[in-house]
């Protein structure tokens, strides 16, 4: 996944700063005198299955508001070792990559790895064909918007995980981990 604003990539960015949250992960950034906001959520109520399947969602929000695209592609994360360098290509999506949009979802699949990803977002998806590699982009001409990406076995499943209410899954996540915490306290000997 790569961001992108006005043609500008991520590895432009300034004031980077990743804040880790319970259930999320958040990041900030400038590029080009433009705030990006970035949120990556995974979705408690579709993931940890038996299936080794789930969703995760990206928020993405410019202040001021221009227009942004997220890139979607390329199926190395789903590779354990040796990220470092797919993880620093400015090139998104892979040799292997076949994706086939169909209506608000685009489905990923790859030869060399048994999972589908199907992508679903707020804004308009295109297939985008560069450098012999393919990926998906999610058009934001407002600034924010949100990318629902989800993997499962088979493209007929990820599709019904991708097609997870957003708003009810993002509540279930925080429900989740606001509870959890709810039931952790500390007690130290002197009053702090």
């Amino acid at each position: 996944r790569r961001n992108r604003l006005s043609g500008v990539s991520v590895g432009g960015a300034s004031e980077v700063r990743v804040t880790p949250q319970p259930g999320r992960l958040t990041a900030d950034y400038v590029l080009r005198g433009v705030k990006v906001h970035v949120e990556a959520l995974p979705l408690r109520n579709v993931s940890d299955t038996s299936e080794a399947e789930g969703a995760c969602l990206y928020k993405i929000s410019t202040t001021p508001p221009v227009p942004a695209v997220v890139d979607c592609g390329g199926m190395a994360t789903m590779t354990v070792w040796n990220r470092a360098a797919w993880l620093r290509e400015t090139a998104v999506g892979g040799p292997h990559n076949h994706i086939e949009n169909q209506s608000s979802i685009a489905l990923l699949q790859d030869t060399d790895v048994p999972r589908v990803v199907a992508f679903r977002a707020s804004g308009p998806l295109t297939t985008i064909n560069a450098a012999g590699k393919s990926h998906v982009r999610a058009n934001f001409s407002e600034g924010q918007g949100w990318v629902l990406a989800a993997f499962a076995r088979d493209a007929s499943r990820a599709a019904t995980l991708a097609g997870t209410d957003v708003q009810a899954g993002e509540k279930s996540t925080e429900d989740f981990y606001s509870g959890l915490l709810g039931r952790i306290g500390l007690a130290t000997p002197e009053p702090v």
